[in-house]
């Protein structure tokens, strides 16, 4: 019994990983999509919009943003880029 939940749990973290890969991966392969610019603002200049995605990190390889991004979930300090304020205690928690 200890080895079926064992087993089960293991699956459930592979599953859970594969999905945090694949919803972060879709953000990345929409092309019209540029996170820095929205943030930035619709009538940002190149130079801010790129001050910007230096910031946030926009600039750097997709398992570099993956990693980044999982650590401050699981650390509790992902941030709004809208407000710049910590999402955990938007959420009253």
């Amino acid at each position: 019994m200890t080895r079926f939940i064992v087993r089960r749990t293991l699956s459930a973290i592979a599953l859970l990983f594969a999905v945090s890969v694949v919803v972060f991966g879709i953000f990345e392969i929409i092309p019209s999509y540029n996170p820095a610019r929205a943030i930035a603002g619709r009538n940002a200049n190149p130079t801010t919009v790129e001050e910007v995605s230096r910031k946030f990190g926009f600039d750097k390889p997709f398992w570099v943003q993956y990693a980044n991004t999982m650590k401050l979930i699981f650390t509790g300090q992902i941030i709004d880029y809208q407000d710049n304020l910590n999402v955990v205690s938007q959420t009253g928690h």
